[in-house]
């Protein structure tokens, strides 16, 4: 694959899920449902996350350039997500945490008290992303790095994260579009560069990437998450919605469960309750300004219904001409 832009949300792990499933290591349990082991079950986990992320990014307007699932280094390792826009450039890496509480400061941070290294490895990544891109690009390029929690139950930051002048943030993903506007950084010429150098798999890795079409990926994927599902489901596993539920797995060898079943996404946690409460608001002003304006005319028409007319006394002319009192 020569140009990045054609990798889909989650392809190395979809990749690694689908080997899976060929040798048998994703198959069918004694009540007839798939049955996943534990490693697969993380890579699972991590594609929902990641293409719950992806659909937050698709918001993004058309001067953002997204890419997905990056090989990076020699190691097997991926860039989750690369945002390249006016604002800056952005390493962005997907965490599926379903009702976790996340604690962090520094480089530190836990799950639910149990600690984890997200912090410290997303630094990682992000210092050498900075490197890749400035080196080849020829100028600096500033990267900041961003954990996008999925489904968690809420995010304590006691502390900034990252050192050394490296900028980290722990978010909800849907706050991913608030976190990443910000003032303008970068010039049309500079962002043509950048998406010209990061869009190259010789930017990020010296051997070459190859890879399944996404879109054929995204088929089989579908028909995977059919049989894998209800598995899940009986055991309280919540899911992320996915890419494309129009998507149809017809793999060679696997079953086909026919159309991916339609999700509704999760609602915005934080924005949407800010909507609401805007909206109410601005209703119960509406409703009240019209209301007094409604007594206010009621009132006056109560006034000018009430008023007597005032009586003039009449008066007789008299024989000079002025006026007398009447006979």
């Amino acid at each position: 694959m020569g140009d990045l832009r054609q990798r889909v949300p989650a392809q190395s792990l979809i990749e690694k899920l689908l080997s899976e499933w060929d040798a048998g290591r994703i198959h069918p349990g004694p009540s007839g449902q798939i049955v996943i082991d534990d490693e697969a079950r993380g890579w699972y986990d991590g594609v929902l996350g990641e293409r719950q992320t992806a659909l937050e990014l698709s918001l993004l307007g058309p001067e953002w350039t997204i890419l997905h699932s990056i090989p990076i280094g020699e190691r097997g390792t991926d860039i989750d997500h690369l945002a390249i826009g006016p604002c800056g450039v952005f390493v962005i890496n997907s965490k599926r945490h379903p009702g976790k509480t996340v604690t962090a400061g520094g480089l530190g941070m836990r799950l639910d008290g149990i600690g984890v290294g997200h912090v410290s490895s997303i630094a990682r990544q992000t210092a050498q992303v900075e490197g890749r891109l400035s080196s080849r690009c020829g100028f600096a390029v500033p990267v900041e790095g961003i954990l996008s929690f999925v489904d968690v139950r809420r995010i304590v930051i006691k502390a900034p994260l990252g050192e050394n002048g490296t900028r980290i943030w722990a978010v909800h993903d849907s706050q991913l579009s608030t976190t990443l506007h910000g003032p303008r950084v970068m010039s049309d010429e500079q962002l043509a560069r950048l998406v010209s150098v990061a869009s190259l798999p010789g930017t990020w890795s010296k051997s070459t990437v190859s890879s399944r079409p996404g879109a054929h990926l995204i088929q089989e994927f579908a028909a995977l998450e059919q049989e894998v599902d209800p598995y899940l489901e009986s055991r309280g596993r919540t899911r992320s919605c996915p890419l494309n539920p129009a998507f149809r797995g017809n793999r060679r060898g696997r079953p086909d469960p026919g159309a991916a079943r339609a999700r509704r996404r999760p609602p915005r946690r934080g924005s949407d309750l800010m909507r609401r409460a805007i909206v109410g608001l601005v209703t119960a002003l509406v409703t009240i300004i019209v209301g007094i304006i409604a007594l206010e005319m009621m009132a006056h028409a109560l006034v000018a219904a009430t008023q007597v007319p005032t009586m003039v006394p009449t008066t007789t002319p008299t024989a000079t001409g002025t006026p007398g009192p009447a006979p």
